[in-house]
């Protein structure tokens, strides 16, 4: 089962780092599980939307420039979350960015370096012990927009085919979420479904 699965990445985490892609259709509840994931095991969790990476170093920081600091380079979110240990760091939609070069800079993080330097911060970015990277992706034909993972990307996650729950339990968390009565449930669940 899901939670089976997930229950092992929670538990190899702590002695292996942890990298795994969640890939199937729109709607699946492949984001909402990761942050359930990292909710479930009282972890932190930062969402990255890749598909607003329009630059490589944009994962990075940014740099600005003020009358007071002149020029200065502002660390970004991502990076106090990769070095926030127990972290559940999720690549969301990560075959939908414009420029595929943009994950370049993740290479080196997701594999068994789990580090990469940093001129423009002048320091080494270090992947914190715990350390979680779940990647969400829709891949297939159907959907516009997307683009094939990178083969070496893609080798440094293990894969796990998420796709839409079952027609009650698809009731069961209109009912919980929404708090529509059965019936409507079930009706919005058949529409769903077909």
């Amino acid at each position: 089962s899901m939670a089976h699965k997930l229950e092992r990445v929670h538990a190899k985490s702590k002695h292996h780092p942890c990298n795994v892609l969640l890939s199937g259709p729109q709607g699946a509840g492949k984001t909402s599980m990761a942050m359930q994931f990292a909710a479930k095991y009282n972890r932190p969790c930062y969402i990255a939307a890749c598909v607003t990476m329009q630059e490589a170093g944009q994962w990075f920081g940014t740099q600005g420039v003020s009358p007071e600091r002149g020029t200065f380079y502002l660390e970004s979110q991502f990076v106090k979350a990769v070095e926030t240990p127990d972290c559940v760091v999720v690549l969301d939609d990560m075959n939908r960015v414009e420029n595929l070069k943009v994950l370049n800079p993740l290479f080196p993080l997701l594999d068994d370096r789990r580090w990469c330097h940093l001129e423009d911060l002048r320091r080494t970015i270090r992947i914190a012990s715990g350390v979680i990277f779940i990647g969400t992706a829709n891949e297939g034909y159907q959907f516009q927009g997307t683009d094939p993972i990178d083969l070496a990307l893609n080798d440094r996650f293990s894969k796990v085919a998420v796709q839409y729950p079952p027609g009650a339990q698809i009731n069961e968390i209109l009912i919980r979420k929404t708090g529509v009565s059965a019936q409507t449930a079930g009706i919005l669940g058949n529409f769903a479904s077909s």
